[in-house]
């Protein structure tokens, strides 16, 4: 694994730049796949979980498509929509967790690596990236929070006996060297904030509940 820190200066917005960048990166260590996925981070994601009446896969993607475009803040034409059932056989309906990705979000991923030369094959969710990891932790009982510090947001997701139940992204993070410039206090003040809120939001649909384990992840000061 690679991580590779952004110059500062460098417009993320522009697919060329950017995947000028990552190509110049691929070649500065060596790799030479041609394969990419990409991970849209949550606050580039619209992610509702539904719940619906059983079916086959054909009526609910009828359903989602129904359901879903009372909920977007836009058009539903203007968003690639995709959904996944979470297994609950002792349930006569099915939560489903639907996921709406603006076309520009998905183009500017598209034009990123056209420019870098690596062809996009797939893209996913950050959440699960995270719900990944973590099932690669063999973590899978009780309810796990997963706190993700990036550079500029911070993603919160709560899981519960492996499956996510609750995910949202924060403008909130912990700035380079904030330890050393008495920032960390105000800093994480700030984070905590953003965590209790996170689990109040969720203790509505799970009334009662207590935090059986935390896992702090990210980049961070």
């Amino acid at each position: 694994a690679v991580h590779a820190d952004i110059p500062e200066g460098l417009d993320v917005r522009d697919p060329s730049v950017m995947g000028d960048f990552l190509r110049r990166t691929l070649g500065e260590h060596r790799i030479r796949t041609r394969r990419a996925i990409a991970v849209v981070p949550r606050q580039d994601t619209v992610l509702n979980r539904l719940s619906l009446p059983m079916g086959t896969m054909d009526e609910m993607a009828a359903m989602v498509h129904l359901q879903i475009a009372k909920e977007l803040p836009f058009s539903k034409d203007q968003a690639v929509i995709d959904f996944a059932v979470v297994p609950n056989p002792d349930s006569p309906t099915s939560d489903v967790w639907v996921a709406a990705i603006r076309i520009n979000v998905i183009e500017y991923y598209r034009q990123v690596f056209a420019n870098s030369g690596v062809k996009l094959e797939r893209m996913g969710l950050r959440p699960y990236a995270n719900l990944l990891a973590v099932q690669a932790l063999e973590v899978d009982q009780g309810r796990v929070l997963i706190v993700d510090v990036g550079p500029s947001m911070t993603e919160i997701n709560i899981l519960r006996d492996g499956a996510l139940m609750y995910t949202r992204a924060a403008a909130v993070t912990v700035p380079a060297g904030a330890g050393a410039s008495g920032d960390g206090d105000w800093a994480m003040d700030n984070l905590l904030i953003e965590v209790s809120r996170t689990i109040a939001a969720y203790r509505a649909t799970d009334v009662g509940t207590t935090i059986d384990r935390i896992i702090l992840s990210g980049v961070a000061g």
